[in-house]
């Protein structure tokens, strides 16, 4: 569907409605396409890039890196609560 829409906006010229119309169409099959939803949350990044090298240079076991990246990451939760 989404070709034969792009074809028709290239091959003539389209009234301003009916590209209103296809670009809501196009929008909504975009959106219905998407299977995974991706978010991105910087400061638990950074709490992760901080503790795990201890575990990659053998200073910490992964155990106590995992313990500790849950200690810091329930701390942040508790704060972004209240």
């Amino acid at each position: 569907m989404i070709a034969i829409q792009r074809s028709c906006l290239r091959n003539r010229r389209v009234p301003p409605q009916r590209l209103v119309h296809l670009q809501l169409n196009l929008f909504y099959d975009l959106v219905s396409g998407v299977d995974t939803i991706i978010v991105s949350d910087n400061e638990l990044i950074s709490i992760v890039l901080e503790e795990a090298p201890a575990y990659f240079y053998e200073l910490k076991s992964a155990e106590d890196v995992a313990e500790i990246i849950a200690n810091r990451v329930q701390i942040l939760i508790k704060e972004r609560a209240s």
